[in-house]
């Protein structure tokens, strides 16, 4: 549920303009969508100083981002910068859109994060304590993007271009990361990189398959140029089977439990690593062995 709409550091002629035109925009994605906003208390927060705002909230950034969900003991608040939610109730038709569907993407995430909420699965070793996190990140993402998919504006790239770049730059950044770890025998440090990549990674490809999945169309029909480049990249073979395995858990909601969410997602995290050229596997004793392995030849044209 929308507790409230709350104003911080913007001037009181503006904080009830943009409180009204948020209450009203958060009203009709209600009117549409009744599954957003319904399990837990959310604060959605218009800030003046959006960089402040997330730093203080935990969340540092060089580029602050339009909305930001914080998490809390009584529920989750929603900042949104004030600036550009009031350059967007004064532009053109798509500034409004892009920023109703930012609101609406980060309440079906937070619905998501809740329904999901619980005590979970045990481990049962090291590897999988480290890639559970990644997983909830990738399913999160597919299905918090698959059900906001109508509100997206009609210029959104779904972030099909970021998922090329990364394709393209982690096995390059990755090899690098691993000669240095190598030569300084710290393959600690090689771990954490390339699990924060991998995280960021999973994140992405669920937005992708979740954006493609809802609006119903695969990446060839909006550009055969990149989806030539995504079928190139390292998890090329895999694209459509992972596209195929999340759409299966989508329509089974209700169906699994989180045991089964992690068995049946693994699979993709553990993909992403082998295809940077990482072998990951438990130890006898629990722990977590990894090994640098031979890069696979870059595709043409991407070496």
């Amino acid at each position: 549920m929308i507790i409230d709409v709350r104003c911080k550091g913007i001037e009181d002629s503006v904080a009830g303009f943009l409180k009204t035109g948020i209450e009203a925009l958060v009203g009709r994605l209600r009117e549409r969508d009744g599954g957003i906003a319904q399990t837990v208390p959310v604060r959605l927060q218009l800030v003046d100083d959006m960089a402040s705002a997330v730093a203080t909230a935990g969340f540092p950034a060089p580029a602050p981002p339009a909305t930001q969900v914080v998490g809390g003991k009584e529920g989750a608040t929603l900042l949104v910068d004030g600036r550009l939610a009031a350059a967007a109730f004064a532009g053109d038709g798509q500034d409004l859109a892009r920023l109703a569907h930012r609101i609406h993407l980060d309440l079906w995430q937070i619905e998501e994060a809740v329904g999901r909420a619980g005590p979970g699965v045990a481990p049962a070793n090291a590897l999988e304590q480290h890639l559970a996190p990644v997983v909830e990140g990738l399913w999160a993402e597919y299905a918090a993007a698959r059900r906001a998919a109508w509100t997206l504006p009609a210029d959104a790239d779904l972030m099909l271009p970021h998922l090329v770049e990364l394709f393209e730059a982690l096995p390059p950044a990755t090899t690098g990361d691993a000669s240095l770890a190598l030569a300084g025998g710290d393959l600690e440090d090689l771990f954490r990189r390339s699990l924060g990549r991998v995280t960021h990674l999973m994140q992405v490809v669920g937005h992708v398959h979740g954006c493609l999945a809802g609006i119903g169309a695969p990446i060839e029909n909006l550009s055969p140029a990149l989806a030539g480049r995504v079928s190139q990249s390292f998890l090329g073979s895999r694209w459509g089977a992972t596209g195929r395995v999340l759409a299966a858990l989508f329509g089974s909601v209700g169906q699994w439990d989180a045991a089964f969410l992690q068995q049946t997602l693994r699979p993709e995290v553990e993909a992403a690593f082998t295809g940077l050229g990482l072998t990951l596997r438990p130890t006898d004793d629990g722990g977590l062995w990894l090994e640098p392995r031979a890069m696979p030849a870059s595709p043409p044209g991407h070496a």
